[in-house]
């Protein structure tokens, strides 16, 4: 089993993308990986902040360089766009249990998924692709912590989050990731407008 690595340079840093396979990916209905990332603050000065997003695709360990001695290592947490997940939406707990969804959607290849002219405001949502889900380990994912700042203005998050690790919903309010925040599904809340949602999952 051979590694392919794809390198990708920006501004004065780069990154490693591996994706394990054999060496025909193609022969092994495999994608090669891709790299994708997008960057608010290109054109700054020494001192200010650059955000960076991942959004690169078929790889399952992201290797940061920044060019000034520090790395950091991302490995398979994050799917912050995920083309072809399946979208699921209950009005109720009853329908959820008869596993009958009320809508189904399917995220574009941006990785987002648009609802309009919901009739409740808040619906029960499943994510799923693959083994992928909206679900990790019994905890709802709401997004990525895109900052150290982020993670110390949260609510208390399960372990030591990095940047760039899932941020969990906090379905009970109490201000900590516990097991009574635990759930099958998460939280769609709408009001009367457009939704557009960036599907964001992780292996079970």
């Amino acid at each position: 089993m051979g590694n392919k690595i794809l390198l990708f340079m920006i501004l004065s840093g780069s990154v490693l993308l591996w994706s394990c396979s054999d060496d025909d990916d193609d022969a092994n209905g495999q994608d090669p990986p891709e790299a994708c990332f997008e960057v608010v603050g290109a054109s700054v000065k020494a001192g200010d902040e650059i955000t960076f997003t991942n959004c690169s695709k078929n790889a399952t360990v992201y290797a940061w360089d920044f060019g000034d001695g520090t790395t950091w290592t991302q490995e398979n947490t994050t799917l912050e766009t995920v083309e072809g997940a399946t979208v699921d939406l209950y009005r109720n707990r009853d329908s959820f249990d008869s596993g009958q969804p009320d809508l189904t959607a399917t995220s574009d290849e941006n990785g987002k998924v648009v609802f309009n002219d919901l009739e409740t405001n808040t619906y029960l949502m499943v994510v799923t692709k693959d083994d992928l889900s909206n679900i990790k380990e019994g905890f709802v994912i709401s997004g990525v912590f895109q900052s150290q700042e982020e993670i110390d203005n949260a609510e208390v998050q399960p372990g030591n989050p990095k940047p760039g690790d899932f941020r969990f919903m906090d379905l009970n309010r109490d201000g900590i990731i516990s097991d009574d925040d635990k759930a099958d599904y998460g939280i769609l809340d709408y009001k009367g407008e457009l939704i557009e949602r960036e599907i964001v999952i992780g292996k079970l």
